[in-house]
C-alpha cells in the first residue's frame, strides 16, 4: 500500500479525490440497497392491512419508549366456510377470507382520527400462520443481534415508490420511516 502525505493544494486535493472514492463504494446507490429498494419476502417480512400510522408512531417513538402495539391476524372461518380444492376441504385463501369479512385488503393505511385500535395493526394471515411467521422472524431477529450485535428488526411507516430511472416502468420502494423493535408473545385476553 502506497502513502503519500502531501502538502499544499495538491495533496489536499488528492486526498478528497481518495475519500469520494471511498465514499462512493461505501454507499451503495444501487438497486441492492434494501433502504432504496426493498422488496417484501415471505419469511422475512410482514405487511399490515389496518393500523394508524400517526398512533404507532405516537405510541411506540414519543411514548415513554415501552411501548407496544398488538399484531393481530383474519379471524378463523367456521367449518362450514371452509371451501374444497382438490379433494380436500380447507380455509378460503386470506384475502378472499378479508373481503368476505369486510376486512381492508390494500396495504395503503389510513389515519383514521379517534379509532380505538389505532395502536394495533393486522395481517393477512390465520392466527396461526401469523404466529409462524412471526416466530421465525424472531428467530432471525435475535441471531442477527447475537452475530451482529445490532438490532435488524425495524417496523417500517410508509414507503416512497419511485421508477428506477426517468422513464422506466420498474419502480423501487424505499422505507421512509424505520422503527427498531423487537417481537415478543403476548397473552390473549
Amino acid at each position: 500500500m502506497n502513502t503519500c502525505v502531501g502538502t499544499g493544494k495538491n495533496g489536499y486535493d488528492s486526498l478528497l479525490a481518495a475519500l469520494e472514492q471511498l465514499r462512493l463504494r461505501l454507499l451503495d446507490l444501487t438497486g441492492r440497497n434494501r433502504l432504496l429498494n426493498f422488496r417484501h419476502s415471505t419469511g422475512r417480512s410482514l405487511q399490515f392491512v389496518e393500523g394508524q400510522p400517526s398512533a404507532i408512531y405516537e405510541k411506540l417513538v414519543e411514548g415513554n419508549g415501552r411501548g407496544s402495539i398488538a399484531i393481530g391476524g383474519l379471524p378463523e372461518p367456521a367449518r362450514r366456510d371452509w371451501i374444497e380444492r382438490n379433494g380436500r376441504v380447507s380455509r378460503p385463501d386470506p384475502l378472499t377470507w378479508a373481503s368476505l369479512q369486510g376486512i381492508p385488503t390494500t396495504y395503503d393505511l389510513d389515519n383514521r382520527a379517534g379509532d380505538p385500535t389505532a395502536a394495533t395493526v393486522r395481517a393477512l394471515l390465520y392466527m396461526d400462520d401469523l404466529a409462524k411467521h412471526c416466530r421465525k422472524i424472531e428467530r432471525e431477529a435475535v441471531l442477527a443481534i447475537e452475530e451482529t450485535g445490532a438490532n435488524m428488526l425495524y417496523l417500517v411507516l410508509g414507503f416512497l415508490d419511485y421508477p428506477d430511472q426517468r422513464d422506466s416502468d420498474r419502480t423501487f420502494s424505499a422505507p421512509l420511516i424505520c422503527i427498531p423493535v423487537s417481537l415478543s408473545a403476548g397473552i390473549e385476553r
